[in-house]
């Protein structure tokens, strides 16, 4: 990966308390680009969920940590490690059609920019089958 995606450095911490006790030391600190949100394929899926969302991400990296989940709107959901720019996501269940904005976060806090939108339709229904058998 470019030097430019990861940045290692040893970050100073200091701990301080009403009761005078300090304590200072020097701790390793690992910095990353989290990536924009490039595509998803497919957009969109029905609204009984369970649709594998593809997410492909620019500009940085995503780790494959227990933390790697998607969003759909506010709704998190797993996530699964394709690649440092890949994920596979599992759209959720919603009542209604839904227009969501897809993000993704391998930290649980810092979620992706240039988000993408998904949209969930109505199920389809089979009202006949033709020809008869």
């Amino acid at each position: 990966f470019p030097a430019t995606i990861y940045i290692y450095a040893k970050v100073g911490l200091t701990y301080s308390s009403d009761t005078a006790l300090q304590l200072s030391t020097l701790s390793p600190f690992f910095f990353k680009l989290s990536p924009s949100v490039k595509s998803i394929f497919p957009r969109s899926g029905p609204i009984s969920g369970g649709t594998i969302v593809r997410v492909e991400g620019t500009d940085g990296v995503w780790l494959n940590s227990t933390l790697l989940s998607c969003f759909f709107g506010n709704l998190r959901v797993s996530a699964a490690w394709i690649s440092p720019t890949m994920v596979d996501c599992i759209s959720p269940e919603s009542t209604q059609p839904t227009k969501w904005i897809v993000s993704v976060s391998d930290n649980g806090i810092d979620l992706s920019t240039f988000e993408a939108d998904f949209i969930q339709f109505q199920d389809p229904t089979i009202h006949s089958v033709s020809p008869k058998f």
